[in-house]
């Protein structure tokens, strides 16, 4: 189950593994990684490089492959098909829209159930992290949810067009000591813009 699946859009539902085109050696590390990750071979992975990449194909398609892994139970008569284990749950966040929810809920006093889903859930992914300045709050609720689910060892999956000197900046040494400790740090820093190279071939 991916939760906030409605701000993924439909066009980027349809992002996977198989259909990530592999352009430069640091999208065959990129893409490594990510699958690793989908596998439950890794604690998490953060992607920087500029807008373009493919940064958020991959984390769309480390939650559909993490949350598709369910088990079903057919009955003895073979005419019923019961979910046993309804998969994996990922919560999807683009870093713009959480800041902007945690806000809010900080006045309506729902704040602390946004945090606590993000420190639980099975796979937590944040897309376009630090794409606004963040308050002091907000600061603090990454911190706390990070700070979680590195100690109970749950994955995370960042995404981010700012580099890491940068978000040491903004966010402080303490969460991007997390993160390094946590995750695998790749930068797709490559001249190759992903959705173009992308959309000329479903052209062609």
């Amino acid at each position: 189950m991916i939760i906030n699946k409605n701000l993924i859009g439909s066009k980027l539902l349809e992002c996977s593994f198989d259909n990530f085109i592999d352009l430069s050696e640091k999208h065959t590390l990129a893409l490594n990684a990510c699958r690793d990750v989908a596998k439950g071979l890794s604690s998490g992975v953060v992607l920087l490089g500029p807008p373009g990449r493919g940064k958020t194909h991959l984390l769309i398609s480390i939650a559909q492959y993490f949350s598709a892994d369910r088990k079903l139970r057919v009955s003895e008569d073979g005419k019923t098909i019961f979910i046993e284990d309804a998969g994996n749950s990922v919560v999807y966040w683009p870093f713009r829209e959480m800041a902007g929810v945690l806000r809010e809920g900080a006045y309506e006093g729902v704040d602390r159930d946004i945090i606590d889903v993000c420190k639980h859930t099975d796979m937590l992914i944040l897309d376009d992290f630090g794409a606004e300045k963040p308050s002091d709050f907000t600061v603090g609720c990454v911190e706390e949810i990070i700070e979680y689910r590195s100690r109970m060892d749950l994955p995370i999956c960042i995404s981010s067009n700012l580099e890491l000197n940068v978000i040491r900046e903004i966010y402080g040494s303490r969460i991007v000591s997390r993160l390094s400790k946590m995750c695998r740090i790749i930068s797709i820093d490559t001249d190759v813009d992903y959705r173009i190279k992308k959309r000329g071939e479903n052209n062609g």
